[in-house]
């Protein structure tokens, strides 16, 4: 959109200006730029944002309103995940710094937990839904000290729980990493492999080798490296990465930017920008040897013209779907496609996870899944025949060895660093008491109709 935009609802805040808009309007959705240099009251829609037309009988005065979905803000650190570890691992990153990144993850999480106020704060914003009933916030809320025999012990179950999750998901912070929506330079200023990025958080443009990555990614080659550069004059962009439409060069560099970042889109994508040089420069110096890229296929399977209906599709192989078969992989796989009546996606990138934390995600087998991953996003929507996508994910898994003696991954090295920090929480040990002040506190919350609070916590501790 142009101009300063102004019209936006009034729960935004009035500080800041969005330069970017994520909306539905009739029949259109995507995303809208600020544009100084035009009308400042004009609403451009490009016929790439028109996802179906609308009928006039089907018009109704709810379409004339504007939906905003998202917008452009300031934004907290980034975070890796399994799927960016292993591909951080397969170009080249050595696991001391994914361990490094790691440790200082942890080290935030005990910095949460030093003080009343930080403690406090991570309470409200992390455990928004639970905080009213939370027995930790109410203790601190009344005046209890970390300190407190009882306050300790719930603050180091709380860290045991946030390091469970850590293990879990692998969400790894990265101080010098953002997430912000995709958006091309309309502009025309950037050069090929250029982009723009003005952090608010840090009040700083990003400049000099970032590198860049879109989830669901599971190729090595989804993490693209790119030059980020000062912006030109005319250039609004905060909050956003900007990339160049300027002209490609030939084989998947033919792509526009976001398309080869998994195949994504200037209609609402966000990605992954990092500029933190212990994982840039390993990635930009292992530049992708796989030729083949993953979002294209010749002699895998064809697109079909007639969208494919996952409905359909399950009663039209009803008698394969209830085959005896002895086969574990086309039993499990069946399960999850045809009893289950969903996409082979969610399959297909638990085995590509597993398959590359066994072998690395270099292997061959790992790169058939990715590619076969990159086909299962929407393959109904796209037309692309899912019945083809079981047969290739049925033949990669049973081309592995039965038995898989599999490398130590980045995964297992993350692993075993949070259970050591675990142990080390279990081994702390108390003065087990309780203060006359915790007690009053208790017999003050039965006064007040918190009896379940005080009954739990008298219970919990035997006071």
């Amino acid at each position: 959109y142009r101009g300063q935009a102004k019209g936006l609802p009034s729960r935004l805040p009035r500080s800041y200006l969005p330069s970017a808009v994520q909306v539905r309007y009739g029949a259109f959705k995507g995303m809208l730029q600020v544009d100084h240099t035009r009308n400042p009251k004009a609403l451009v829609l490009t016929k790439s944002m028109q996802k179906y037309e609308l009928l006039p009988e089907n018009h109704s005065d709810f379409q004339n309103y504007v939906d905003i979905l998202g917008v452009s803000k300031p934004q907290g650190s980034g975070t890796l995940n399994a799927q960016v570890l292993l591909l951080l691992e397969a170009r080249g990153v050595p696991a001391r710094v994914i361990l490094d990144l790691l440790d200082e993850e942890i080290d935030r999480i005990k910095q949460e937990h030093e003080s009343v106020d930080s403690l406090l704060h991570s309470i409200r914003t992390k455990d928004a839904e639970t905080f009213s009933p939370n027995v930790l916030g109410r203790l601190l809320l009344a005046g209890m000290e970390v300190s407190e025999y009882h306050v300790q012990k719930l603050v180091h179950q709380r860290q045991q729980q946030m390091l469970d999750s850590l293990k879990a998901k692998m969400h790894i912070g990265v101080q010098h990493s953002r997430v912000f929506y995709m958006l091309p330079d309309l502009t025309g200023c950037l050069r090929p492999n250029e982009v723009y990025c003005y952090d608010s958080q840090s009040g700083n443009t990003i400049l000099g080798d970032v590198c860049v990555s879109r989830n669901p990614c599971h190729h090595p080659s989804d993490i693209v490296c790119f030059q980020a550069v000062e912006g030109a004059p005319g250039q609004f962009g905060r909050d956003v990465i900007l990339f160049s439409t300027q002209g490609r060069g030939g084989g998947r560099l033919s792509l526009p930017p976001a398309a080869r970042l998994s195949g994504g889109d200037y209609d609402g994508d966000r990605a992954f920008i990092c500029w933190d040089q212990r994982l840039v420069q390993p990635v930009k110096a292992s530049a992708p040897r796989w030729e083949s890229p993953p979002y294209y296929f010749p002699g895998y399977f064809d697109s079909s013209s007639e969208k494919v209906n996952i409905d359909e599709f399950e009663r039209g192989h009803s008698d394969r779907g209830r085959s005896s078969s002895g086969d574990p992989v086309e039993k499990k796989l069946k399960s999850m496609v045809f009893e289950g009546g969903n996409s082979p996606l969610g399959f297909c990138s638990n085995e590509h996870k597993r398959t590359s934390r066994l072998l690395g995600a270099q292997h061959p087998a790992a790169l058939d899944l990715a590619r076969l991953c990159a086909k299962s996003v929407d393959a109904g929507k796209h037309g692309f025949d899912e019945e083809a996508i079981f047969r290739e994910v049925k033949r990669v898994l049973q081309s592995l060895p039965g038995s898989i003696e599999g490398h130590a991954s980045v995964l297992q090295r993350v692993e075993e660093r949070v259970e050591d920090e675990k142990r080390a929480i279990e081994r702390l040990e108390y003065d087990d008491f309780a203060s006359p002040r915790f007690l009053n506190l208790a017999e003050t919350w039965g006064a007040a109709a918190f009896e379940r609070e005080a009954e739990t916590t008298v219970r919990e501790y035997n006071i």
